[in-house]
């Protein structure tokens, strides 16, 4: 019986392709939606479209939505996030996420863990250079230095309302001390985490105004996310 030739190819060069696939998915679905209102409701399976429709008081966009790492942490198998101690004082970890239109910005929020200490600094970055083996990353918007405050909960900020969109950004998040936790996913498999481009930086905290990342990849990936204003979707 023949094969299919991309069902021979390595795993993680078939989650490579998936991953473009579903990015180009996006795409062709955010044009779609441009051609519409913005709160209208849209039934792609049966080709119906309300435009009547209350929009939500918060939405919001996190790490483990599909606009960031979601599908790659449902398609892992990855378990429950659970609270662990910060890997590294003052260092950053930066998770990807992308918008497929434009959006405003309003808090930004984490989930604390069983013990809180020191400060946190939030932010996200956009990608300024695309290379090879390089991303150049900028600070859009950030929290500052603030005290964590909290155990098992949400703890959010509101930030200057902030435009983005569309295209491709990074959440991170920063913390000055490891006896702080927050919950958070890992991943075992060293070559999963670098396709889907999780990265670390030491002595980054608080967040700077821009920074490179390369090679230094996670496999810890935190709670967190962004609330939209809400027209936006």
């Amino acid at each position: 019986m023949a094969t299919l030739p991309w069902l021979e190819e390595p795993v993680e060069k078939q989650v490579q392709r998936l991953r473009q696939d579903v990015a180009d998915l996006e795409d062709q679905i955010a044009d779609i939606l441009q051609r519409f209102p913005r709160n209208a409701q849209v039934d792609l399976a049966q080709g119906h479209v309300h435009t009547n429709v209350t929009t939500p008081a918060a939405l919001m966009i996190a790490t483990a939505s599909q606009l960031s790492v979601g599908i790659e942490l449902s398609a892992y198998g990855a378990a429950a996030p659970t609270s662990a101690g910060w890997p590294t004082a003052s260092g950053a970890i930066f998770v990807p996420f992308y918008l497929p239109e434009t959006v405003i910005f309003r808090r930004l929020h984490w989930l604390n863990g069983a013990a809180i200490s020191g400060n946190v600094d939030m932010g996200i970055y956009s990608i300024d250079d695309l290379g090879a083996s390089v991303l150049a990353l900028t600070r859009v918007v950030s929290t500052g230095s603030v005290a964590q405050a909290g155990i098992n909960g949400l703890q959010s900020f509101d930030i200057t309302d902030t435009t983005l969109g569309p295209g491709r950004f990074y959440f991170a998040l920063a913390i000055n001390n490891v006896t702080a936790t927050v919950f958070r996913w890992t991943l075992a498999t060293a070559e999963f985490v670098k396709l889907i481009h999780l990265f670390r930086r030491a002595t980054h905290f608080p967040l700077p105004a821009t920074t490179t990342v390369a090679t230094d990849e996670t496999n810890y990936i935190p709670v967190m996310g962004a609330s939209l204003a809400q027209d936006d979707f």
